[in-house]
């Protein structure tokens, strides 16, 4: 499965990247985006999940951070394949 995964500062998409794993659990997802972006991981809460499975989208804002963010939001969204 793909995601598309957009770090956004100021409503402006500061990075994106597209992620392809052989999972349709999130976090391994959140996972492979700070890895790849040198992020802190966030904290991942119930509403997250119930975003991705139910809308196939979620974000995550700076305060779910440990460490200090640079971006207003990670933002993370399921790309349907045709």
């Amino acid at each position: 499965m793909k995601v598309w995964c957009r770090l956004v500062k100021n409503n402006k998409i500061k990075r994106s990247e597209l992620v392809e794993l052989n999972t349709t659990e999130l976090s391994p997802f959140v996972d492979e985006i700070c890895r790849m972006c040198d992020l802190s991981r966030p904290i991942i809460l119930n509403k997250h999940n119930d975003e991705w499975i139910n809308f196939a989208h979620t974000s995550f804002i700076q305060e779910l951070f440990i460490d200090s963010f640079g971006y207003d939001r990670l933002e993370l969204e399921i790309v349907k394949e045709k």
